[in-house]
């Protein structure tokens, strides 16, 4: 749980400690069309870039901290495709299917009829 560090998370992660254009350029290498699953969103800094990239098909975020997703609702909210949820991964129980799942550094791309990839820096081709 994040929630003391909720007020400083955006401090720490946007001064040089993750490059969210680069983690939305891996993401954009896979159809935009689909649906979207962001596993831990935090305060929603991947979803707001990579939003900003792809205007269609539904996202979904969902993190454990409700500290998190307050921020994030604020940040993501002239965005309607982006759906939120407080939630454990733990627990997740999906209700749909997405066509790219992911996390921070890493991200899982399901494909009908293939079988899931993941990688920590460059997309599969």
């Amino acid at each position: 749980d994040y929630t003391n560090m909720s007020t400083y998370y955006d401090t720490i992660t946007t001064n040089g400690y993750y490059d969210y254009q680069a983690i939305a350029n891996q993401l954009m290498h896979y159809p935009a069309s689909g649906n979207s699953l962001d596993i831990g969103c935090g305060t929603g800094l991947i979803l707001e870039t990579f939003a900003q990239r792809c205007s269609t098909g539904k996202i979904v975020g969902f993190d454990l901290t409700q500290a998190m997703l307050v921020i994030a609702q604020e940040r993501l909210r002239r965005f309607p495709n982006i759906q939120l949820i407080l939630d454990n991964v733990m627990h997740l129980l999906l209700q749909q299917t997405y066509d790219l799942a992911f996390f921070l550094w890493w991200y899982l791309v399901f494909q009908p009829g293939c079988q899931c990839r993941a990688s920590a820096c460059e997309p599969y081709r």
